[in-house]
């Protein structure tokens, strides 16, 4: 892998992080609006929320299915997953049962039976619900076997790819599945299999090779979006986060911060901190001015700025106790 998607990956991580935090902090109800400026602005900063939220999440699939399967092969696959154990499904549980214990102080009622199926049976969702991912992506790496047989060729790896995204598709307007998060699962299954894809053959491509494989899906999305819907957007969204991990342009200032170091623990700990900051920040600004787009900008910003304070704080905290004890429960990203 050259440096210079080795320095892109971190700085991706971490402003797709940001994006996440931005997505959960939602949006002030239009019925509060002062006007109908106020409404399409409020609008306008949801919708380009929501929409680079859909990328994020398929960046975060498919650069996660290419980490895995970058030079994996049957002689290291044992060693791959056993790491997967250590830096996906310990600091899963390790965290699921802690906000399984808030929850209960809380008064959430739920049995040890509930809840072994909240964490472990993709039901929707685990008690700390920004983790369904990592629960998601050690389950997919379980499958990784199937892939690389299927891969392993590299021109016929391209045309199985595309085939199964769109028998996905396929089963997605047929049979879409509803059981808990599974429904999930599948909608970024096309980002996960194109990272394992290009992660495979990443040492006998090109960027080009690659863009080239991502333009023809979108272009597929678009032709073939009336007969299933929302294929365009998706396709959109695996070109732009595919293209994004081999061609974004990280300037020498972005490289190496240490803020990239606090991407896990800003996921573990942001839906909290909204949830207890987000809406009194809101409250504050509607006390100096009525419109509603400049509650959504300030709830945003100044609860992102509460996370990363949160997660510095934590990880400084881990750091004294226990550097051990902050490695196990990021998987080693701190």
């Amino acid at each position: 892998m050259d440096k210079a998607l080795k320095d892109r990956i971190p700085v991706l991580n971490f402003l797709f992080m940001v994006e996440v935090m931005l997505y959960h902090c939602e949006s002030p109800d239009n019925s509060l609006a002062v006007n109908g400026t106020d409404v399409w602005l409020n609008d306008l900063i949801s919708y380009f929320v929501v929409m680079n939220g859909i990328v994020c999440m398929s960046f975060f699939f498919l650069v996660t299915g290419f980490l895995l399967f970058y030079k994996l092969d049957f002689q290291n696959l044992g060693t791959k997953l056993k790491k997967r154990v250590f830096t996906l499904l310990v600091p899963y549980v390790i965290w699921e049962l802690l906000f399984s214990l808030k929850a209960v102080v809380q008064g959430s009622g739920w049995t040890a039976s509930e809840l072994l199926k909240q964490i472990f049976f993709l039901r929707i969702w685990p008690p700390l619900g920004a983790f369904w991912y990592l629960y998601a992506v050690f389950l997919l790496a379980l499958l990784s076997p199937v892939l690389l047989v299927l891969f392993r060729r590299k021109k016929l790896s391209v045309f199985l790819l595309a085939l199964m995204i769109l028998a996905l598709e396929v089963l997605k307007k047929y049979a879409y599945p509803r059981f808990g998060y599974l429904g999930n699962i599948v909608l970024y299954l096309p980002a996960y299999m194109t990272g394992a894809m290009f992660g495979i053959h990443y040492d006998g491509q090109k960027d080009a090779d690659r863009i080239r494989f991502l333009i023809t899906m979108l272009f597929l999305g678009m032709v073939l979006d009336y007969q299933f819907p929302q294929f365009a957007l998706m396709m959109t969204a695996l070109a732009v986060a595919g293209a994004s991990i081999f061609v974004f342009p990280v300037a020498p200032w972005m490289e190496n911060r240490k803020v990239y170091r606090l991407s896990f623990l800003l996921l573990a700990l942001h839906q909290t901190v909204i949830s207890l900051t987000v809406g009194k920040i809101r409250a504050l600004t509607a006390m100096l001015t009525p419109y509603i787009f400049v509650a959504n900008l300030t709830g945003r910003i100044f609860g992102i700025l509460l996370c990363l304070a949160a997660a510095a704080a934590l990880r400084a905290v881990l750091l004294k106790i226990s550097p051990k004890l902050l490695q196990v429960m990021t998987g080693g990203r701190c």
